[in-house]
Parts: structure tokens; sequence; C-alpha cells
């Protein structure tokens, strides 16, 4: 069995990953490893860690109950606050064959400004999809 590590944050729900979750599945045995990284707002005012741990896990919840109810194998986690760590924290304990990196498009992702796929493809030596979400634009 194949398995995937799929890693977003906002994006997790957008329809441009799940086709490529639903790809992967067309193509057969397959389960998913969802990484999620403990981020913190950038504005606004104090947040605590639990409730900022609350969300991420949240996320991981709906977007597990999603593939869930389609038949999908997936375990999910929340990650570290660096979606790099988080990324290859998730390597080393998961052992995928391949990686699925969702992202904003490059003028809101903060992902992409540190240049998150080219390093994790790097350094992880697995193939990687870069999958662009535009939530706001999905419709």
């Amino acid at each position: 069995m194949n398995t995937v590590l799929v890693v977003a944050n906002e994006t997790l729900g957008g329809r441009s990953l799940i086709e490529a979750v639903r790809g992967r599945v067309e193509r057969g045995d397959v389960r998913f490893v969802l990484c999620v990284p403990l981020t913190r707002p950038r504005a606004g005012l104090v947040i605590y860690d639990d409730a900022v741990f609350h969300a991420a896990q949240t996320r991981v919840d709906l977007a597990l109950e999603f593939v869930h109810a389609e038949g999908i194998e997936a375990i999910g986690e929340v990650g570290d606050p660096d979606p790099y760590t988080a990324t290859m924290d998730a390597v080393r304990e998961y052992g995928p064959s391949e990686i699925i990196i969702s992202t904003y498009p490059e003028t809101r992702s903060g992902w992409l400004r540190r240049d998150l796929i080219d390093r994790v493809r790097q350094a992880s030596g697995l193939p990687v999809e870069h999958v662009i979400t535009d939530i706001d634009n999905e419709g």
C-alpha cells in the first residue's frame, strides 16, 4: 500500500486538493497521512496556545471525517509550527512514497515565500506535488 503525505493548513478543504487526493485513490491501494502545521495568526489579538492547537486539530478532524465518508483510508495529526519541520517529521514517522503540499497562490502564501516545496523535495528525495488552492475563488 502506498502512503501519501498531505500537508495543508487553511487550504485543507480546497477543491484542488480534494481532486489530487481522489486522483491518488483512483490509481489504487493508497492511504493518506494528513499533516496540519500548527501555525499562528499573523495579526490580531493575543491567541492562547490551546486555542491555536484546537483550531488546527479541528481542521484535521473535519478533513478526516470527509475522507472517511468517501471511503478513503487516512490518519491525521497537527504538526510542528514550522511547515518544513512538520513535513519532514511526518516523512520520518510515516515513510510516505510521495507528498502533496497544498498552498494558497503565490501572492498569499508564506510557505512559498519560504521555498517550502523545493526544500521538501530536496530534503526528502520524494516526489512532491504542489497543489495551489485559492479557496476565496473556488465558488
